[in-house]
């Protein structure tokens, strides 16, 4: 196996291509999952060294086919869930024994338990209400260059949501690298066979890799930076899959020979799956939009989100938990009372 050549670059010639073979046969795509190997550099992106040559060979298809982006949010819901009942627990002894899963078809131990327990999930959604911030309040904050979010001192951000918040992020980032390198190969690709015009040349001019704990952005980069170098990324990539798909159905109109170097050209063109990268840009674009929503939670409008926004982000997500965690709480309560159950034997 030779690695690969793109655009002309040559290979390091410092490769040891017995071990390159090596790292590629001993690949392991399960345990790679959570582990960040692949980093950018000042210089152009090129497939000059086994990690990148593995991160094409083995990880593509699992980004292309969306299988990445699943695996990706199941488990960062499933974290999210895990550590605010964990939270609850360790912080105010929420006691989730109290609550049978079948809850309609069982009552609860304690009805003073469940009632505590409610207590406690609606102390911790008041503290996380955005409304506490009120709009002139935070006006007159940023006015003085005093600008503090409520709840950033809380027990709750510090203890909870700074730390799920940080790794969640972090398993993003690493999303979103990995696929640019991955839609930069596939592009460039399709640019320098079909010789369209496109530009892709150097990806990591349009972003700032950085050892922080976010990677996806040096921390000396203001958001607003951050999302017009975001935004500006996708729009680049969005362009060129449209002059890919353009120039791909250009050329299969307009030339009707059936020579031997035609027939590999149908046959490139049949395998590329142009809306499976299209769907990768999606994907980075819904996760990006995920980690701006974690930024301005307490002080954007939330009024002016639209109800059907897919993306939610961590913040978010936690307190959609402690609001389901309510929900069933209060449902508990109203069909276990006995007031309740007295209604409901009235009726039999």
């Amino acid at each position: 196996m030779q690695p690969f050549k793109q655009n002309g670059v040559k290979n390091n010639n410092n490769i040891n291509e017995v071990e390159c073979k090596n790292e590629y046969n001993d690949y392991n795509y399960e345990r790679d999952r959570l582990k960040i190997f692949l980093k950018f550099s000042i210089k152009p992106v090129d497939i000059n060294t086994c990690k990148e040559e593995v991160l094409v060979l083995n990880k593509k298809e699992h980004y292309m086919s969306g299988l990445m982006k699943k695996e990706l949010v199941e488990n960062y819901l499933e974290y999210i869930e895990v550590e605010t009942d964990r939270f609850l627990i360790s912080q105010d002894k929420f006691n989730f024994s109290n609550q049978p899963s079948n809850y309609l078809d069982h009552p609860p131990t304690s009805l003073a338990e469940i009632d505590r327990n409610l207590i406690i999930v609606r102390k911790y959604l008041d503290i996380l209400d955005f409304r506490n911030n009120s709009k002139q309040q935070l006006q007159l904050q940023q006015n003085q260059e005093l600008y503090e979010i409520q709840q950033h001192n809380t027990v709750i951000y510090k203890q909870l949501i700074e730390t799920v918040k940080q790794r969640v992020h972090k398993l993003i980032n690493r999303f979103i690298v990995e696929a640019l390198y991955i839609l930069y190969f596939e592009l460039s690709k399709l640019s320098d066979i079909y010789q369209i015009d496109v530009f892709l040349r150097k990806p990591t001019e349009l972003i700032n890799i950085s050892d922080k704990p976010y990677i996806y952005y040096s921390t000396d980069l203001k958001m607003d930076q951050f999302l017009k170098r975001s935004n500006r990324i996708l729009t680049i990539l969005q362009k060129q899959l449209s002059l890919t798909s353009s120039s791909l159905n250009n050329i299969g109109s307009g030339n009707t020979s059936k020579d031997p170097f035609q027939n590999i050209q149908d046959k490139l063109i049949s395998n590329v799956e142009l809306q499976s990268i299209q769907d990768l840009i999606n994907d980075i674009e819904y996760l990006n939009k995920l980690m701006y929503y974690d930024t301005v939670f307490f002080t954007m409008d939330h009024s002016k989100i639209d109800k059907d926004e897919p993306v939610i982000g961590v913040i978010g997500l936690i307190v959609n938990r402690l609001h389901r965690l309510e929900n069933e709480l209060k449902t508990i309560k109203q069909h276990w009372t006995p007031s309740a159950i007295n209604r409901l034997h009235s009726f039999k």
